[in-house]
């Protein structure tokens, strides 16, 4: 009997017990045919939802919440035991019947419906508390469903995408960066996203995801012109000034990422900042670290899983790589906002699109730094730290937005055929010219997983970071008004797009100069105090 790894005990503790004991636990069985059994009897409302429909919408609820509990827990022992073939197979066998079957039984649901006549839609919003209920993912449903193909071509889709992603995506892991097979993944995977695009009729390889996200490509695409406009101007003016910085020995070991091991005092910088901010959000830290819910070591990356089994069972688990505050600020913001939106919302409609996503981990980056900063010793510690931030908005907000520049150009590229190497090369000079105005310092397949593994989630850092440091800008102008507003936000879930998110903080993302603004007051507030600071301590 295989117990929980052993790398998840004392510090590490994640306390995965709370879904199942152990990769063997006989009610990982017992879960899985009871979801199988309620998958299949889904069908039964298939043509009765103008009855129905509450009844079918309770149904989808039990079935997410019992697939969350399968799912995050296959998949996180499955990560937190790279080596285990067991484990892999466990994770492999539980996505793949689950997927195939949800294709098979409960594809019919969003076409049924769109296909309901306003009059039958609005009298059930009236007369089933159920219905009313969940209207924000029924509108969203509905809002989309231009793009819905027939049942059968649904599932058809689902299962060629099933099959083909895990192929390629497995493929590329193991490619070591084995340039032919990269291009053949890309090449495949591509082609077939241009091919769905074109059967759902959108009007970009972007559009999909915009419209998952409730955001107009409009608002995207100027995000997209905005960052290129300011990137060369930003890296540049910073890069100056690091460079005459560079030749004081205080300012020789300022890093991007510092690999530091003191978890405890990490812990602690992080906990701090939101004790000043928000006691909810200060109360909701402490107790995912009490209960364990967080590991450090043992996993590629950082992340945090949440695992939504019902509005009152959460459990975010936040696996850090190392112990780096801002690491685990930027994951703790992802935590605080699955927990409020799942209590709020539940497990159909918890799950907010990326791009508000990473606005909470980035919200939560800031604050720290914020944090951090109002309590600087002197005026060197505060230009290190204004450096340190500046270089990491770089990597958030320029690298990302230059990442799904290069993925627009990959996409336009391959309508006109199968892209050789030498292709992609080309576009990825391309677009380093536009951002920086010099060549690629580095190979596009180090960049290449996003394209591979989901399609233009890049964009959603650069978003998500700009996004953040207007909030944050709100938050200096309205003080502890703010804090009320900022919950409210987090618990919304995946129930209201970017303009109606962005209005109760007195934002408009469809602003000409909204982007404009959010990139003035993030990177040019911060170059331009660092400059000052720098002049003042005689450096330059």
């Amino acid at each position: 009997m295989n117990a929980i790894p052993s790398k998840l005990e004392g510090l590490n503790n994640c306390y995965l017990n709370k879904l199942y004991q152990h990769i063997k636990d006989p009610q990982i069985e017992a879960d899985l045919n009871q979801l199988v059994s309620m998958i299949q009897s889904f069908s039964k409302f298939k043509g009765k939802l103008i009855t129905k429909l509450g009844q079918a919408l309770d149904a989808k609820c039990q079935i997410h919440g019992l697939n969350n509990k399968l799912v995050y827990f296959t998949m996180l022992v499955s990560d937190l035991n790279k080596g285990s073939d067991e484990a892999r197979k466990l994770d492999l066998c539980v996505n793949d019947t689950i997927t195939k079957l949800e294709a098979s039984y409960m594809s019919f649901f969003d076409r049924e419906v769109f296909d309901l006549s306003e009059d039958s839609y609005q009298n059930l919003l009236k007369t089933d508390k159920t219905v009313a209920y969940y209207q924000p993912m029924l509108d969203a449903i509905r809002a989309k469903g231009q793009y819905l193909l027939a049942e059968a071509d649904e599932q058809n889709v689902t299962v060629k995408n099933i099959v083909s992603r895990l192929k390629w995506v497995s493929a590329f892991r193991k490619s070591s960066y084995d340039w032919d097979v990269e291009t053949d993944a890309f090449n495949v995977l591509a082609g077939n996203k241009l091919e769905e695009d074109a059967l759902r009729g959108y009007a970009t390889p972007m559009s999909a995801r915009n419209l998952s996200s409730k955001v107009d490509d409009a608002v995207v695409e100027s995000l997209h012109s905005t960052v290129r406009a300011h990137a060369s101007k930003i890296c540049d003016r910073y890069g100056e000034l690091f460079q005459k910085l560079s030749h004081n020995e205080s300012f020789r070991e300022v890093r991007f990422f510092i690999k530091d091991t003191d978890w405890v005092k990490n812990k602690n910088v992080v906990v701090d900042a939101y004790d000043h901010f928000s006691p909810t959000l200060a109360a909701k830290v402490r107790q995912v670290l009490e209960n364990g819910y967080v590991a450090v070591g043992g996993v590629s990356g950082a992340y945090c899983a949440t695992a939504v089994l019902s509005h009152s069972q959460v459990h975010s688990y936040v696996l850090l790589d190392y112990s780096n505050f801002k690491v685990f600020a930027h994951e703790i913001g992802h935590a605080l906002h699955a927990h409020l939106a799942a209590s709020k919302q539940g497990p159909l409609m918890w799950s907010a699109a990326s791009i508000y996503q990473e606005t909470a981990s980035l919200f939560s980056e800031q604050l720290v730094f914020n944090h951090q900063l109002c309590h600087a010793c002197d005026d060197q510690e505060r230009l290190k730290l204004l450096l340190q931030q500046i270089k990491s908005f770089q990597h958030t907000v320029i690298r990302q937005i230059r990442n799904s520049t290069f993925e627009q150009k990959v996409y336009e590229r391959r309508k006109l055929g199968e892209l050789k190497e030498r292709d992609f090369n080309i576009l990825w000079h391309e677009t380093f010219q536009e951002f920086y105005k010099e060549d690629a310092k580095m190979f596009w397949h180090k960049s290449a997983h996003y394209i591979t593994q989901d399609p233009f989630h890049s964009y959603s850092y650069g978003f998500g970071g700009l996004f953040a440091a207007a909030l944050f800008e709100v938050k200096e102008q309205m003080g502890e008004a703010f804090e009320p507003l900022y919950l409210n936000f987090l618990s919304k879930g995946d129930t209201e797009g970017f303009l109606d998110l962005a209005k109760p903080f007195g934002l408009n993302p469809n602003h000409p100069a909204f982007w404009e603004n959010c990139i003035k007051n993030s990177f040019y507030k911060w170059l331009d105090e660092a400059e000052v600071l720098a002049k003042k301590l005689g450096y330059i």
